[in-house]
């Protein structure tokens, strides 16, 4: 770990992030960790909180450091830093806009941060070291508190702005920390939180939106697991979803993780944490033997599981065309024959299997590049029900998301999955 200036900082990424002079620049990797333990800077961790200050966590900074090495071995450039005020955090974040106003496609930007964070009247905060609660005399006034919370702890907006935007550029946001308001509105804001997740990015919370951590090292722990099988990292955090989610459903975690991706995520190209030029790790390289199309005379056609009229919640898994398609559609099929065994655990109704050409897929508003499901975002329902059938089938790396149906259309009682990824893992 190391201190931070912001001289140091901006010659830090400098140097990692350095490139031969090129028309077209090589895809940079920058990772910054946050990790923040000692709240009271006291130089040791106490067992209880101090005055005004938030209490200390024991572990933040070690989570960093077993992170670190995972990216470090996948091509990053890895920034981390323990224990940072809210001048040094915005420092960080600053220094990395400031050195790269812009990358070049097929670049990755990775955060993390574990320490304590809030939702503060439906505004999400990390809290950096020396963090104090407002006691003073508009400690009372909701517009006081926001105001203070605005200008001494690290808002989530800061940093989402400063993030690359990129086209083919993605951005990881994995946020272990707590999301419930020490303020006390009871969560009346903190439930309608809506995470508004930069176009490229995936943003991970270790917990659910109005609740507190488990103060253990689960959530660290399932991202170190994913990590050293360097996938695509739209599958890296939607297995960790699940890992968390099997947890949560075994007992073993009072709360799931929330994954919010950016509206622009599914339509980038398979991004791999595996060092840059080398094969997929999940298997072969699809991308580079496409098969025929399956769209001609006796190509598998689409299939109906459970009949229309079926009681419960319809599901259509789409196999897109394109490059490994035939390997798509047979896992399709596999998943959906699954599916159907367990459809009335689930609350599944009509179940089909559907192709979805290239042409509909990238010209008529699709735009999917990799296994995901989709709920509508109005319908709690089906989010928890695609929660349950990511975590049911971890090997398809399904990653639930809310969206709208085609052209627009809410789409309550009905969800989708999408088998579209260049690589199918176990």
């Amino acid at each position: 770990m190391r201190t931070l200036s912001i001289v140091s900082l901006v010659g830090a990424i400098a140097v990692g992030g350095s490139s031969v002079a090129a028309p077209a620049p090589p895809p940079v990797r920058i990772a910054l960790l946050f990790g923040n333990s000692d709240y009271n800077m006291n130089g040791q961790i106490d067992s209880a909180p101090m005055g005004r200050f938030e209490r200390d966590l024991p572990h933040t900074c070690q989570r960093v450091a077993a992170i670190k090495p995972k990216l470090a071995a996948a091509g990053f450039t890895v920034l981390d830093y323990c224990n940072l005020t809210h001048q040094q955090f915005e420092a960080a974040v600053d220094a990395l806009k400031t050195k790269y106003p812009s990358m070049p496609r097929g670049s990755v930007v990775f955060v993390y941060y574990a320490g304590h964070g809030s939702q503060f009247y439906g505004n999400p905060f990390l809290l950096p070291v020396m963090f104090q609660e407002e006691s003073g005399p508009d400690a009372a006034s909701e517009k006081a508190r926001l105001r203070y919370y605005r200008l001494n702890a690290d808002e989530l907006s800061y940093l989402f702005e400063r993030l690359p935007g990129d086209p083919g550029v993605v951005a990881v946001v994995s946020l272990d920390n707590c999301r419930d308001d020490p303020t006390g509105d009871n969560g009346i804001y903190n439930n309608a939180v809506t995470i508004r997740s930069p176009n490229n990015a995936i943003v991970q919370y270790a917990t659910s939106s109005g609740d507190t951590a488990p103060d253990d090292d689960s959530y660290a722990t399932a991202l170190v697991a994913e990590l050293d099988a360097r996938r695509d990292v739209r599958d890296i955090m939607a297995r960790v979803n699940s890992r968390i989610y099997r947890q949560y459903m075994d007992g073993r975690r009072a709360t799931i993780a929330d994954t919010y991706p950016g509206a622009g995520i599914t339509s980038l190209k398979p991004t791999p944490l595996g060092l840059p030029g080398g094969a997929l790790p999940d298997g072969p390289n699809w991308t580079l033997t496409p098969s025929p199309t399956m769209a001609g005379p006796g190509a598998p056609g689409e299939a109906t599981f459970r009949r229309e009229g079926t009681p419960g919640t319809k599901l259509d898994i789409f196999w897109c065309g394109g490059g490994p398609e035939r390997q798509r559609y047979t896992y399709a099929k596999a998943l959906a024959e699954r599916i159907a065994a367990r459809a009335d655990e689930f609350g599944i109704g009509r179940l089909r299997i559907r192709f979805l050409s290239e042409n509909k897929n990238f010209h008529q508003g699709f735009n999917v590049r990799n296994n995901l499901m989709r709920y509508d975002p109005k319908q709690p329902a089906e989010r928890a029900l695609l929660m349950k059938l990511s975590a049911a089938y971890p090997d398809g790396n399904f990653l639930p998301q809310p969206g709208k149906g085609h052209g627009g259309r809410d789409t309550a009682g009905y969800v989708s999955a999408f088998v579209c990824s260049a690589t199918i893992s176990g």
